[in-house]
């Protein structure tokens, strides 16, 4: 709760990490604003938050509406800090809880775990748990605007915890309000293949965009191809034999799913996040469903399109 939020001192951090060490960063060095650092015996991320432009107060109420946002399945706001660089400008910095196990990004993409892919049952969870954070947020009438595996941090048990929901992806809409774009929000660059056809044009975040943004990541678990290459190349291997056989539809699922997983996976399971994964990153954004229905298939409750 609000309570627990720590504001901490800029020397606090600059202690945590080093003096913002190049060593210290998460991620690529050239882009990240993500510090590891110790504070209170506790591995922490410190994120640089830019807001020079925005009062204290509102700044404030901003962090204390993110830290109300804690769920299983997001990286929870341990605290913040707010220090003023000149008579002008202050910097801010947001304290998440550190998420040892790196991103899916990583795990499906990068050379260093090729000889130690991501397994079937991880990935199946990863997609549990990414539908259950998106729905938390959309049930509150928000968008995340950034959805992509990269942003998909792993925990130590492989649970999904999406990070990334940053200041300038707030809005004030309340539940069911979801489908308004936020004002003041835009869609992050960097994020091709992630972003829905509508929002590129709009350049706002609405929770369809974030549903379009999730069937991409879905297709990224099944595939292991990057969501650029995914979607179309799903689409034309399943479409041609939509009608055939069992026995053929599955020799055609073979044709799709990453071939690092050497055929072991709950084929049930991949057909729903197959079918699941083309269903949300529809062209169309009134033909997505709803995270909250995503949420119903994925545990059964209701049959997949």
């Amino acid at each position: 709760d609000d309570q627990s939020m720590a504001k901490f001192s800029y020397k606090q951090l600059v202690s945590a990490t080093n003096a913002f060490d190049l060593g210290h960063k998460l991620g690529p060095p050239a882009t990240s604003q993500c510090y590891r650092g110790v504070l209170s015996d506790s591995i922490v991320a410190i994120k640089v938050v830019s807001d020079s432009n925005s009062p204290a107060e509102e700044s404030l109420k901003l962090v204390l509406e993110l830290a109300s946002l804690r769920h299983r399945n997001l990286v929870n706001l341990l605290g913040w800090c707010s220090n003023k660089t000149t008579a002008e400008e202050r910097s801010s910095f947001l304290v998440y809880e550190f998420i040892p196990n790196g991103s899916l990004d990583e795990h499906l993409f990068s050379t260093s775990t090729k000889s130690n892919p991501l397994p079937w049952s991880h990935r199946h969870k990863v997609a549990c748990g990414l539908a259950q954070a998106l729905d938390h947020l959309h049930s509150r009438g928000l968008a995340h605007g950034n959805v992509k595996s990269s942003n998909v941090m792993l925990d130590a048990n492989f649970t999904a915890r999406l990070g990334d929901y940053s200041l300038k992806n707030r809005g004030t809409g309340k539940a069911g309000g979801a489908e308004q774009p936020l004002a003041g929000s835009m869609i992050v660059a960097g994020t091709f293949g992630y972003v829905a056809p509508e929002a590129v044009q709009t350049g706002r975040p609405t929770s369809r965009a974030d549903v379009f943004a999730f069937g991409a990541v879905v297709l990224e678990l099944v595939c292991g191809r990057r969501a650029l290459e995914t979607s179309s190349t799903v689409r034309e291997v399943l479409s041609s034999n939509s009608h055939g056989s069992d026995f053929k539809k599955s020799i055609e699922l073979e044709k799709v799913v990453d071939v690092k997983l050497a055929g072991l996976y709950d084929v049930s399971e991949m057909e729903v996040l197959v079918s699941l994964g083309l269903a949300c990153s529809d062209l169309d954004p009134e033909r997505r469903p709803a995270m909250e229905t995503v949420v119903k298939m994925l545990a059964g409750e209701i049959p997949v399109p």
